[in-house]
């Protein structure tokens, strides 16, 4: 028994790195709402009438109510915004995970064949594909960021940025971010998107519904400590044992 938790310990010592969630970097802050807030009138501006059908927007969705139809749907979680209800034009992350997922709950588009949703490097605007066209819902994908980035959409519209001065639209905030936990450790996003410009869209940002979260990968460092570590645990085994069999 005693050898066995040797082991576990010295697994449990080097496969513990310390994980942290991205922060949200922009001019906004994350409100409350409730189901009083989805009344279809679009503010907040996320809450617009859906042409896909009556109770379908992103709120319906993230909720889990209406008729949107998204399973695992986390409630009325706060949203990223002003205390108005509108949009800000831009929001990006501050990395301080050492990886990230991206799960793909829904896509309710006529365009979601096409669509790419990636990544972005704030400041030289380099993209980093998370999903391409073919992937629907269920698909999941890890992914590297650098330090600051922010979120993207490719259409046949052109690009959206969760910095809505770069690209297509300028000006027109196409990604709804709402935020799970804000636990240290265990934060967890939804991002709820509009892929057609503001002319022409109903603005009801069902198009792609992405979970994020943070998750712990190990550095190289850590990898390599694990070897060195459990090395010396098995070869003070090995000297105990050939120990015992000489007495």
């Amino acid at each position: 028994m005693k050898k066995k938790f040797l082991v576990y310990a010295a697994v449990a010592l080097f496969l513990a790195p310390a994980a942290f969630a991205d922060i949200v970097s922009g001019t906004g802050s994350f409100q409350s709402w409730g189901a009083g807030n989805l009344n279809q009138n679009g503010s907040p501006y996320w809450d617009a009438v859906s042409t896909d059908g009556a109770l379908k927007n992103i709120g319906y969705c993230i909720s889990g109510t209406g008729a949107c139809g998204m399973s695992d749907a986390p409630g009325f979680i706060p949203y990223y915004g002003t205390a108005g209800g509108a949009a800000v034009s831009a929001f990006t992350f501050l990395k301080n995970s050492s990886g990230n997922q991206a799960a793909m709950q829904i896509e309710i588009a006529g365009n979601a064949g096409t669509n790419i949703f990636g990544w972005y490097e704030v400041g030289t605007n380099i993209k980093h594909e998370i999903f391409t066209g073919p992937q629907g819902a269920g698909a999941v994908s890890m992914f590297t960021p650098t330090a600051n980035y922010g979120f993207y959409l490719q259409t046949d519209s052109g690009t959206y940025y969760t910095n809505s001065g770069v690209g297509a639209d300028s000006g027109n905030q196409h990604f709804a971010l709402f935020q799970q936990s804000a636990a240290v450790g265990s934060e967890a996003y939804w991002m709820g998107i509009e892929d057609l410009p503001f002319s022409s869209s109903d603005k009801d940002y069902n198009d792609m519904v992405i979970k994020l979260n943070s998750v712990a990968v190990p550095e190289p460092s850590s990898i390599l400590g694990l070897g060195l570590g459990l090395g010396t645990v098995l070869l003070l085994l090995g000297t105990r044992v050939r120990r015992k069999r000489a007495e």
